[in-house]
């Protein structure tokens, strides 16, 4: 494991991340409900940027990036074409999330069978997880 001061999105730059004062909230998108205490610009790079810079081969990506998964998302969709990883994608931090990921991929990637998961006790919107597994790889 290597760990890269990076945050990773739509586009490689560099972005603001909002950091809260509640657990681990800190987010590169922001909303009304979490108090956030300062605003830190950070540098930001596409997963797809980074798999090239690395020369990677990627079997799994798992994402929880408080909210910025469909910006991730968009920012992986090279790598996720040509290696077809299997995918496990945090969909509880906004209804968006929730509702338009698993229909997004089910038209960008017809491959993958897809599932969700509750880990956690309590209701949808806590630590609820999209799986998306190449069937006859």
């Amino acid at each position: 494991i290597i760990p890269v001061k990076k945050a990773l999105g739509a586009q490689s730059g560099t972005t603001v991340l909002k950091n809260s004062i509640i657990a681990s909230t800190h987010t590169i998108v922001g909303n009304n409900v979490v108090p956030y205490v300062h605003d830190e610009v950070v540098e930001i790079t596409t997963l797809d940027d980074y798999v090239k810079e690395h020369e990677l081969r990627v079997g799994l990506i798992k994402v929880d990036v408080e909210g910025a998964e469909q910006l991730f998302l968009k920012g992986a969709e090279e790598t996720i074409s040509t290696q077809k990883p299997d995918l496990l994608i945090s969909i509880y931090h906004n209804a968006d999330d929730y509702f338009h990921i698993k229909p997004m991929l089910e038209k960008m990637y017809p491959w993958y069978s897809f599932r969700i998961h509750h880990p956690a006790i309590g209701t949808v919107m806590t630590e609820t997880m999209l799986i998306c597994s190449v069937e006859d790889q």
